[in-house]
């Protein structure tokens, strides 16, 4: 049965995934075609943008997953813990820095340097927001709500600064950076698969292993101690590569908000939480749902885009709000 709804869940992806393909600002074009134009839509726009979308999508989803795994909190999300604003202040930095020390007016499009290592920036920054999070839940040893109010307090204090570099640089990168922070797949080339997919590959690979520790965590933690498991241990470090997976696709698509929120429920009502395919249907979805979003923003108001963050605001808000009636409503 659960396998039965998995294979589901890949059907409806591919779906999607051919829908992006075929469909866009652009007259239809044809798979069989030989115009050259024709071969530029699909195999140098749409088919990187798409995967940029995949991935990120199932690395926003699997850190909400992970979050909300982690500190048994319904309301955990990469954007809400503060992570994506972490990652986004690092970003705007190097982008910063890069309009002080280079001579090239936009290098992050037209220098591969800064590219390849926004990641590595991102995930810096990410870690840093994670870290404050982390201290103050530990040392005041907050509850589910009051843990995502910090989240969120965290997460204002750094798109402030982020505001305040954009403010008072006022540099080259202005409506690129505006653009960004929106959380935007426009122009995504192989250049942004290829920063990207080698994260998605190591991070996913680590993701194989952490089933039965993920498993014994949801247990309270005298048991889990009792079962062999060094709760701090694991659950900093299970925190610290959620980080990774949200501030990396953060670096590539911007902080598109609510994807790790919204998909990991919708995952637990197909799969059970704490069967081993759970992890894995809410990285498939969430990859559906970043496809499905940024190809509503194309096709909505053609010829222009709506910023794929706008997107999934519009649908997890409204989410949020009523997990948040629910939970208020339990406690």
């Amino acid at each position: 049965m659960l396998v039965s709804r998995s294979i589901y869940v890949v059907f409806v992806v591919l779906i999607s995934i051919w829908f992006s393909m075929n469909f866009g600002a652009s007259d239809q074009v044809s798979w069989f075609s030989q115009d050259s134009h024709s071969q530029r839509v699909l195999w140098e726009l749409r088919l990187p943008r798409t995967l940029v979308a995949f991935l990120a999508g199932a690395q926003f989803a699997v850190s909400g997953y992970l979050l909300q795994r982690i500190t048994k909190n319904p309301l955990a999300d990469p954007g809400l813990l503060g992570i994506s604003a972490g990652a986004s202040l690092a970003v705007v930095s190097l982008f910063l820095l890069g309009d002080i020390f280079l001579t090239n007016p936009d290098p992050y499009r037209r220098t591969p340097l800064p590219l390849i290592y926004l990641p590595l920036v991102a995930l810096l920054g990410g870690l840093l927001a994670t870290a404050i999070v982390w201290k103050i839940w530990t040392t005041a040893k907050l509850d589910a709500i009051r843990l995502t109010l910090v989240g969120v307090a965290v997460a204002a204090i750094f798109s402030a600064a982020v505001t305040g570099v954009l403010a008072v640089w006022g540099g080259s990168y202005g409506e690129l950076i505006v653009e960004w922070m929106a959380g935007s797949l426009y122009g995504r080339s192989w250049l942004h698969f290829h920063a990207l997919w080698p994260w998605s590959l190591v991070l996913f690979s680590i993701c194989l292993f952490i089933h039965r520790t993920l498993s014994q965590l949801q247990l309270p933690p005298e048991q889990a101690a009792a079962s062999g498991v060094d709760v701090p241990f694991w659950v900093s470090r299970l925190l610290a590569l959620a980080a990774l997976l949200a501030a990396t696709a953060v670096a590539v698509v911007g902080p598109v908000a609510f994807v790790g929120l919204i998909v990991p429920h919708i995952s637990k009502i197909l799969i059970p939480s704490f069967h081993r395919l759970s992890l894995w249907v809410t990285a498939l979805l969430g990859g559906w749902l970043m496809v499905v979003a940024d190809l509503i923003g194309r096709m909505l108001f053609v010829p222009m885009e709506m910023p794929i963050g706008i997107v999934t605001s519009i649908l997890g808000v409204p989410y949020f709000l009523y997990l948040l009636r629910k939970q208020n409503l339990s406690s």
